[in-house]
């Protein structure tokens, strides 16, 4: 997640190998390597806080709506820091998509300016996911320990009270001894996420390798901390750094070939992304759905699907129209052979799909009983969504759509388990 980018020498000393290669190895990504980010998939259980606080005003349900996501988060680490990494990394994401999907639907604004408002979702969202954003950027500035100390301290002293932004700011100052009223403020005072562009540049030099990360804010400058991961051959090392100046360099020295570089590579701030969407996001705006079948083959057959599926979803209306394209989020039911659209989708977007089999993240999905669903956005009109559920045999989409599932950006079945999952980057 975040910004990737390939190491040319990598690739250069490769491509002669990968034309030759008869077949394509489907190989795992290597396991990351935490030793210099141990802290931050890690939280002892005994210094999570404890009690509850009460908002005085709106402009402090960031952090009650806040700390009890990021409570939960951290709640769920095991003494597997690979398996906390994951977690966080998802939890995370999922919070940025859905600050996301919500801004691109609603008007986003500060989360200190919020107000009780039960026309949309983003007076419950956007303070919510900037105050889990807060918090986990304090714990990455100030340490587990000291982090820790700060929150309890704001559970102890305001149990069963009303607190406010300023009380919450300056329990963290006289506990750290350090001047944090920025370090909120700009993450609580303004709308928007921070914008940043990266350049990586890799030199080798003897048996050794130097990765430079260069690091450019547009716009806002923002204080932050966050992740970059190094892909090397047997090992994914993840570093940390504290970002403070519009412009900033980054240089880690390897022994071993690094293949690709991801900066941000826990999520650790929020960013903007073209590719957003879960199925989730389908209950946020389910009465301008509609369902399009396919209608090249077996068209009774779809028809029956589509019709079994929407009454799963709770739908009253199955759609196969062209104009409904551009002005509601769809539900694409089957792969290239039966549906016109998902071949039209599977072309706009690179994706190969066929009639018995289909490929994602390099490997092939051959057997009858596979299926991927994918949440892109609508390539008729960007603000909409679709939600596609391809499948190698009609038995299989049936399988996949006789039950509700939490899915993030992409779900691999294997008959009606998901076996695979995660979220769709650029």
């Amino acid at each position: 997640l975040g910004y990737t980018t390939i190491n040319p020498v990598f690739v250069a000393g490769h491509i002669k190998e990968l034309l030759e290669a008869k077949s394509i190895v489907n190989k795992t990504a290597p396991a990351a390597e935490l030793n210099d980010v141990q802290a931050i998939y890690s939280f002892p259980k005994s210094s999570l806080w404890k009690n509850t606080v009460y908002p005085k005003a709106d402009e402090s349900n960031w952090f009650i709506s806040g700390t009890a996501a990021y409570w939960n988060s951290l709640n769920g680490f095991s003494p597997n820091t690979n398996k906390n990494f994951q977690l966080l990394k998802d939890d995370l994401t999922d919070l940025n998509y859905r600050y996301l999907y919500t801004t691109s639907r609603e008007k986003d604004f500060a989360a200190i300016n919020v107000s009780t408002d039960y026309s949309g979702f983003g007076s419950y969202y956007i303070p919510r996911i900037k105050g889990v954003f807060v918090l986990h950027q304090l714990r990455l500035l100030l340490g587990n320990d000291l982090f820790a100390k700060c929150m309890q301290k704001i559970h102890e002293n305001f149990r069963e009270k009303d607190i406010t932004t300023s009380d919450i700011v300056s329990i963290f100052e006289k506990t750290t001894g350090k001047d944090l009223k920025e370090f909120f403020s700009q993450w609580l005072n303004a709308d928007g996420v921070p914008k940043v562009k990266i350049i990586t540049e890799t030199e080798k030099k003897d048996s050794s390798w130097t990765v430079t990360v260069k690091v450019n804010q547009i716009g806002k400058v923002y204080h932050f901390i966050s992740t970059i991961s190094f892909e090397m051959d047997k090992a994914t090392i993840v570093k940390q750094v504290e970002v403070t100046k519009p412009e900033q360099s980054f240089s880690f020295n390897f022994n071993s070939t690094p293949i690709a570089t991801v900066f941000n590579a826990g999520n650790d701030i929020p960013v903007d992304k073209q590719f957003f969407y879960t199925f989730t996001n389908f209950y946020d705006d389910f009465a301008n759905t509609r369902i399009i079948y396919g209608t090249n083959s077996e068209i009774e057959a779809q028809h029956t699907l589509a019709l079994r599926f929407s009454k799963t979803l709770a739908d009253r209306f199955t759609e196969k129209i062209l104009p409904v394209f551009e002005s509601h989020d769809l539900v694409v039911l089957g792969n290239t052979a039966y549906n016109c659209l998902t071949e039209k989708i599977a072309k706009i977007y690179n994706i190969r799909i066929d009639k018995n089999s289909f490929i994602w993240q390099g490997k092939t999905y051959a057997d009858s009983d596979d299926g991927i669903f994918l949440a892109l956005p609508n390539p008729y009109n960007k603000k909409h969504v679709i939600y596609l559920f391809s499948a190698n045999s009609s038995l299989q989409l049936y399988q996949m759509l006789k039950s509700m599932q939490r899915m993030p950006g992409f779900a691999i079945f294997k008959s009606d388990q998901i076996v695979s999952k995660g979220y769709i980057t650029e």
